[in-house]
């Protein structure tokens, strides 16, 4: 996928999913909905961390790291944008259910760092 394309395709899933958001938090009320709202509103929320993270990265890759070509930047921030994206949604979804503490905060970026470790750093066969 060209890099162009790929902003592109990501600037559209970003404006779709923000849409999407702005519609849960606009006509459903969070007291009395089901749960499918929360699961399309957390499915939403995730999916536009991703987008957003993903396209943040890629451009401040690209603006930074220059020499290299733009494709070798793309699968690194999507994988970083989607970490990302787990610990906002891990942390709304603990903050939701009043258990969030510095301690679990610590536990997720924990796991998500040695994650992200083990990807960086695992040998291409």
């Amino acid at each position: 996928m060209k890099s162009a394309s790929f902003v592109i395709f990501l600037t559209v899933a970003l404006v779709l999913t923000a849409g999407v958001l702005a519609a849960i938090l606009i006509y459903f009320d969070p007291f009395s909905s089901q749960g499918i709202v929360f699961v399309l509103f957390y499915t939403a929320f995730f999916l536009f961390l991703a987008g957003f993270f993903s396209l943040i990265l890629f451009l401040l890759k690209r603006i930074t790291l220059s020499k290299k070509p733009d494709w070798q930047f793309i699968p690194g921030s999507v994988r970083q944008g989607f970490l990302l994206a787990i610990l906002g949604n891990g942390i709304l979804c603990l903050q939701r259910q009043q258990m969030l503490a510095w301690w679990s905060l610590f536990v997720i970026v924990g796991i998500l760092m040695v994650t992200e470790l083990f990807f960086k750093f695992r040998k291409s066969e």
